[in-house]
């Protein structure tokens, strides 16, 4: 059963990457430096608690 947790949030992982890779120049936001460094050190943070939570 753990292996199908696995598959799901790989494929969901891929496919959010794969969207977000795809974007063009006119559909991004522009956002300021400071929000972007945050967004990247809150998703990094938050994924390694997730990942100590197993």
């Amino acid at each position: 059963m753990e292996i199908f947790y696995y598959v799901v949030f790989g494929g969901l992982a891929a496919v959010v990457a794969g969207l977000e890779l795809g974007k063009s120049g006119k559909d991004r936001v522009a956002t300021p430096t400071a929000f972007n460094a945050f967004k990247n050190n809150y998703v990094l943070v938050y994924s390694l608690m997730m990942c100590m939570s197993f």
